[in-house]
């Protein structure tokens, strides 16, 4: 059985191996690929605690520095910023270089105290700038040679620049500098911020005038209270009047009046902070207010230190001047690519453009943008009557009360007075017509009249016209026969009339004439 199955083994085990050798580097593809995935994913995550930045180290080197303590050093003396960009068709991953300056990574040697690292970072900071808008590539080793060989050769005096090694060698007494390269994540750097410091001394240095904003905040604040003119914008709600010149308001989406003071400091402000919680409409205030600079003829920087923000907020932008706008977000390829519509789409705007009728357009829309005001302004004064007319005091009998009050006693009284269906007013036409003299008078005569008000407005006979006497005694003997006579039709002993219609009335009239007579 032992052979059997060392027979099988050594029959499995060629072909294994064979299938082993091709399918090794496929599965490291697919974990390189999920990795990269991933790192995409937090590159472009603003929630992630520590940031990361995906570099290129070229000149990889390897030292170990005394301190007096031994410090190893292994590292790239070179980085320049990667981007990760996925196709949308095949889905592969590609690395490509950010659009950003190359950096020299030498602060190591600086911490360690090296002599003269400064004047060689001014140095190699120099054969860098000299290349110009090329990308600095391992695969081109004309373009490091020079910067590589330069810090080789004045950061130590026995270093050793290895042109073909494409790995350093672990640290050792001597610095040796390699052409191999590398590919990593680490944290964000900082250094941007310093390059920016180092630009803005370079503006300061040349004598160019600060902006207000950023000359604010270095500079002590001054004592005299600062008087500001009034500003006025056309269309604000709620009817808001300012003194001054009128402007126009270019909000495209709905507004408050917070939105409002904002652009008015920011009309006479050299800057505003504005802060609030989550779902608080931030994002879409600074739509409304980038569409009212765009239109005011400015350009508007937003900045943000994560990407879902900037897509959100350039969504908001109304689709007709979203062409304007480019986000330039953790990729370089997309932002190009917005880049360059925008640029197409203002050529393509201005080729067809018509000077006279974008003029007849325009006034044609100020026309109808000052009726719009106008409509506004009627509205806006109408509910300003309307409000006064709630707010404002009615006196009633004499008493001052609010409209809310009058409805409060129309409300609780409509129990006890439902009954009175008039439409009343409190129009002089509609007073009570008598006062308060009289108005006791009706009220001590209701009170002698008690249960014989009902027969007020009864009408009492004449004298004259009442029946006399005999008439009445006549009256009540015929009222005794008709009854007798009823009673004997009841009980069968008197046969009732064929009908009461005036021919009856007027034959048993004749009949009784007749016996009368016989």
């Amino acid at each position: 059985r032992r052979a059997r199955v060392a027979h099988a083994l050594a029959a499995y085990l060629p072909p294994w191996q064979e299938w082993a050798a091709r399918e090794r580097p496929r599965r490291q593809v697919i974990t390189l690929y999920a990795d990269l995935f991933a790192l995409k994913a937090r590159l472009e995550s603003e929630e992630a605690a520590r940031p990361l930045e995906l570099v290129w180290g070229m000149g990889l080197s390897s030292w170990q520095m005394r301190t007096p303590a031994p410090v190893d050093f292994h590292y790239p003396l070179i980085t320049q910023a990667l981007e990760i960009d996925i196709d949308p068709t095949s889905h592969a991953i590609g690395l490509r270089p950010r659009q950003l300056d190359a950096h020299l990574e030498l602060d190591a040697f600086a911490a360690c105290g090296v002599p003269g690292i400064g004047d060689v970072e001014r140095a190699a900071r120099s054969l860098l700038a000299a290349r110009g808008d090329s990308t600095l590539s391992p695969f081109a080793p004309e373009m490091i040679e020079p910067i590589l060989k330069l810090i080789a050769g004045q950061v130590s005096a026995d270093a050793r620049y290895d042109m073909g090694a494409t790995q350093a060698p672990p640290p050792g007494e001597r610095l040796v500098v390699t052409h191999g390269w590398v590919i990593f994540a680490r944290p964000r750097a900082t250094h941007f911020l310093i390059d920016d410091i180092a630009r803005l001394k370079d503006r300061v240095d040349d004598g160019e005038a600060l902006p207000a904003g950023p000359l604010s905040l270095v500079t002590p604040p001054g004592s005299a209270v600062l008087e500001h003119e009034p500003i006025a914008f056309r269309g604000l709600s709620g009817g808001a009047v300012n003194a001054g010149e009128p402007r126009e308001l270019y909000f495209p989406l709905p507004y408050n009046r917070e939105q409002e003071t904002i652009v008015q400091q920011l009309a006479r402000s050299p800057g505003v902070t504005v802060q609030g919680p989550p779902g608080t409409g931030k994002t879409h205030t600074i739509a409304n207010i980038i569409s009212h600079y765009l239109a005011s003829g400015k350009r508007i920087l937003v900045t943000s230190k994560g990407e879902p923000a900037l897509k959100v907020l350039q969504e908001k932008i109304p689709e007709s001047i979203r062409p304007l706008t480019v986000a330039l977000l953790s990729g370089d390829k997309e932002g190009m690519r917005q880049f360059q519509a925008s640029i197409e789409a203002i050529i393509h705007t201005l080729s067809h453009l018509n000077p006279q009728l974008e003029t007849e357009a325009i006034a044609a829309c100020r026309v109808a943008l000052d009726r719009a005001h106008a409509e506004t302004a009627a509205i806006d004064t109408r509910i300003d009557e309307i409000a006064h007319a709630q707010l404002a005091a009615v006196s009633v009998d004499g008493v001052e009360m609010r409209a809310q009050k009058m409805a409060e006693l129309v409300i609780d009284g409509k129990e006890r007075f439902g009954w009175f269906d008039d439409d009343l007013s409190l129009a002089p036409q509609h007073a009570p017509p008598f006062g308060d003299e009289q108005a006791m008078g009706l009220r001590e005569a209701r009170r002698q009249l008690g249960v014989d008000l009902v027969y007020c407005n009864a009408r009492l006979p004449e004298a004259d016209a009442l029946p006399t006497p005999p008439a009445i005694g006549h009256l009540h003997d015929t009222l005794l026969a008709m009854r007798d006579i009823e009673r004997d039709e009841a009980s069968g002993a008197l046969p009732p009339l064929r009908a009461t219609t005036p021919d009856v009335f007027a034959a048993a009239q004749a009949l009784q004439t007749a016996l009368a007579g016989a």
